[in-house]
């Protein structure tokens, strides 16, 4: 491989840096040094790596995607729902019984997230359900999770279209040091659930 495929490579790997490097905001060296030592190639190619760095900064640029990605977020709607909950469940709860919670929740008009992994269920919605949740599925709990708040965007259907759009959430809210407890989407919903205390960071992050 290349030094300059090797170069666009780990850029691509990183999303973070991607976003850094676009905007022209990072020590070329430094991330130079870090792919020499990271992909064990020679040291003689600093220079060459560095220069790489500059030409992949000028075409992410001209290619600037995150400037359609916020057009994209200026044209979306917000939604932000508090004392969220979050339950994973193992995948041995009967499906009949999370079937039966859906159903209760939905009779109450509110608002919850199934997700089914290979392994887990995780259950997202108001803490009011906490209790019953903790009496339904009691020994099949994996992890819980209250104090949350959920932020669903609404977006246009372009969202199908525009790559990049989730990663760029991603990296907004990973610049602030603000993990995402859970995510998820359903066409042109997408959704994060984070802390309490990190709201205001999150929305400032996304919508900038």
């Amino acid at each position: 491989m290349s030094v300059s495929s090797d170069t666009k490579q780990f850029v691509e790997e990183k999303p973070f840096l991607s976003e850094m490097i676009r905007q022209g905001i990072i020590n070329y060296s430094a991330v130079a040094r870090e792919i020499i030592r990271e992909r064990k190639l020679d040291p003689k190619t600093f220079d060459a790596i560095v220069v790489s760095l500059r030409r992949l900064s000028e075409q992410l640029r001209k290619d600037d995607k995150s400037s359609r990605i916020r057009k994209l977020l200026r044209e979306s709607s917000f939604e932000v729902k508090s004392r969220i909950c979050v339950f994973v469940l193992s995948d041995k709860a009967p499906f009949s019984t999370v079937s039966s919670l859906v159903a209760d929740i939905s009779s109450e008009n509110e608002q919850f997230h199934l997700i089914r992994g290979s392994k887990s269920i995780t259950i997202i919605t108001h803490e009011k359900f906490s209790k019953t949740i903790k009496k339904k599925f009691k020994q099949f709990i994996v992890s819980e999770k209250e104090g949350l708040v959920e932020i669903l965007i609404r977006s246009s259907p372009e969202i199908e279209k525009l790559p990049g759009v989730v990663a760029f959430f991603y990296s907004r809210l990973g610049n602030k040091g603000i993990n995402i407890i859970e995510t998820a989407s359903s066409w042109t919903d997408t959704l994060f659930v984070v802390k309490e205390k990190d709201l205001e960071h999150a929305l400032k992050a996304i919508k900038a």
